[in-house]
């Protein structure tokens, strides 16, 4: 279930994502590129896109396409 924390200034909101541990992009579930990528590349997710970031995972373009913000 999705939740928010605003400790220190900053927001997080807890999603599934699909990451790709080959090219470090993430994916949401309902992206086409998401069922391309190899198994074992691939790996589900449940967090925040912050916490993504912070690990060296950048946002695949369909992410931002369906309404992902940009790194604040």
């Amino acid at each position: 279930e999705p939740s928010s924390d605003t400790q220190a200034g900053t927001s997080t909101v807890e999603a599934h994502y699909v990451l790709n541990n080959n090219t470090k992009k993430f994916h949401l579930p309902s992206c086409s590129s998401a069922d391309d990528i190899k198994a074992s590349n691939k790996e589900e997710y449940y967090g925040s896109r912050d916490e993504l970031i912070s690990m060296g995972m950048t946002h695949a373009s369909d992410a931002i396409r369906s309404g992902i913000p940009e790194q604040r």
